[in-house]
């Protein structure tokens, strides 16, 4: 979710809106972070992301998220907001 100059928030709003080709609007996004406050999983969620895994990265629970976003049935199933009310998170220093 921080990354430098585009962080994981913008960059998955950019996605769902197209900017990265229409081919990929819908692909699965996994948040990896290191923020694991009460409601860290909820912003991601809200900017567009699909799930959320937390740091340090168990590599089970890794493993069994992307098996399950993985299938396209899963993928063609999942409702995301439109891309126009697509939120920013808050801003945290």
């Amino acid at each position: 979710c921080q990354m430098p100059e585009m962080d994981g928030y913008e960059c998955t709003r950019s996605i769902r809106r197209g900017l990265a080709g229409g081919l990929f609007c819908n692909i699965p996004i996994i948040a990896m972070t290191g923020n694991a406050m009460k409601g860290d999983r909820e912003t991601c969620l809200a900017c567009g992301m699909n799930d959320y895994l937390t740091k340090p990265i168990d590599t089970d629970i890794l493993e069994s998220k992307i098996s399950f976003w993985m299938h396209s049935d899963k993928i063609a199933t999942e409702t995301l907001p439109p891309p126009a009310s697509l939120s920013l998170p808050p801003i945290r220093h």
